[in-house]
């Protein structure tokens, strides 16, 4: 626990918890492997617009990656009959940033 940060700390800049457990989340199993560099990362995101940047950031290599796979296997889904098509949802709105990591549920 030496590499744990204080209480104080934690009190100190609260969007770094949310930052690790959002994080895990997202990384599961994988999480671990990333500790450090998660744990300097949370430390540097300290207000509401920097946690809500990170979660841009976050989606935007989300997107990214799913979009060159699908473009890497465009042939494969082609020869399967499948044309893959993407288009943004019609529907879709930005996050509610008084949801999703914003908010904790309590457990018990």
């Amino acid at each position: 626990m030496a590499n744990s940060p204080s209480w104080v700390e934690s009190l100190s800049n609260p969007m770094g918890h949310i930052v690790k457990k959002y994080l895990s989340e997202v990384l599961q199993e994988k999480f671990f492997q990333h500790e450090d560099v998660v744990e300097r990362i949370s430390r540097s995101l300290v207000t509401r617009g920097d946690m809500e940047n990170f979660g841009k950031l976050v989606l935007a290599i989300y997107e990214a990656g799913f979009m060159k796979a699908v473009e890497d296997n465009k042939e494969a889904w082609e020869r399967f009959g499948v044309k893959p098509i993407i288009r943004e949802s019609e529907t879709a709105t930005p996050p509610d940033p008084s949801k999703a990591i914003f908010n904790q549920k309590s457990q018990g």
